[in-house]
């Protein structure tokens, strides 16, 4: 016969576990996957990237979104991070700065401009997926099989729960697009 844990201590481990969980989202790489990533990058690239800025939380983001759904447009960009248009375009221009994307119009309707990752970025954007997937997939290999998918849905509805209020969502900006606290909003300009 099981036990049913009250609710009021499972969120009392749950806000004990939020601290590592925020430590873990933003620490810097492990050496193992710096290395992994380092490995996976075109040759010349390593050396371009000693350089330069590294990037802020919200252009990973968004690299992200380019690299695994392809070329989009600002709005759709801004609508996949949940920021303004102007934000996603404020944040588009930044990264263009940087060589990290590339705007280029449409060849059947001139209006419309697509955004796209750089060959650099999408070298690089491919690596960091590739070991993340690597370790998610292991993880993931870890549960039960009946049990993975509600745990992905779960993890998603956690991540809104954390998110802003539906009255502040609209207007977050540019770089607080993968930031869900003013705690954890990305201040450095890019």
């Amino acid at each position: 016969m099981s036990r049913t844990v009250p609710v009021r201590r499972l969120v009392t481990e749950l806000l004990k576990t939020l601290p590592d969980l925020g430590r873990a989202l933003h620490a810097k790489p492990d050496a193992v996957a710096t290395r992994a990533v380092c490995d996976a990058l075109p040759d010349g690239l390593l050396d371009q990237l000693r350089h330069g800025q590294p990037p802020t939380p919200a252009q990973i983001q968004l690299a992200i979104e380019l690299a695994q759904d392809g070329p989009a447009t600002v709005g759709e960009l801004a609508h996949r991070l949940g920021v303004s248009a102007p934000a996603a375009s404020l944040l588009v221009d930044r990264m263009t700065e940087h060589g990290m994307v590339e705007r280029r119009r449409d060849t059947e309707d001139r209006r419309v401009v697509w955004v796209q990752l750089t060959p650099a970025a999408q070298a690089i954007a491919n690596a960091m997926l590739g070991v993340w997937r690597e370790r998610l997939t292991g993880f993931m290999e870890t549960l039960p099989q009946s049990e993975r998918e509600s745990f992905v849905r779960n993890v998603a509805r956690f991540a809104r729960v954390l998110g802003p209020s539906p009255e502040t969502a609209g207007s977050r900006g540019a770089e607080g697009a993968g930031n869900r606290s003013a705690e954890t909003a990305d201040s450095r300009t890019a």
